[in-house]
């Protein structure tokens, strides 16, 4: 049985339908760690602010959780202008 030339059903192929859900997988990932990445930033900028005013946390510890708070605020910088555009492409 063969159709006519006007009448032809529009085929995709697996790899298109493959390449399309990757596609979307990519955006909702990016998505996810482009979000995790503003409210990590957030939140250990909120984390150093509070520390450097307590004036209770003028020690060694208060010290300790500084060095933290701009390690994973520099950690999440890296998530929001690294690893999420290179997801988005």
């Amino acid at each position: 049985m063969t159709l006519s030339s006007t009448s032809q059903i529009p085929t995709t192929t697996a790899v298109e339908i493959q390449n399309t859900s990757d596609q979307t997988s990519d955006i909702i990932a990016g998505a996810i760690l482009l979000l995790v990445g503003i409210c990590g930033i957030t939140a250990n900028m909120t984390a150093i602010k509070i520390i450097r005013k307590v004036p209770s946390l003028k020690n060694c510890f208060g010290y300790f959780l500084l060095l933290h708070a701009s390690a994973e605020a520099s950690v999440m910088a890296i998530f929001i202008f690294w690893a999420a555009p290179v997801t988005f492409l």
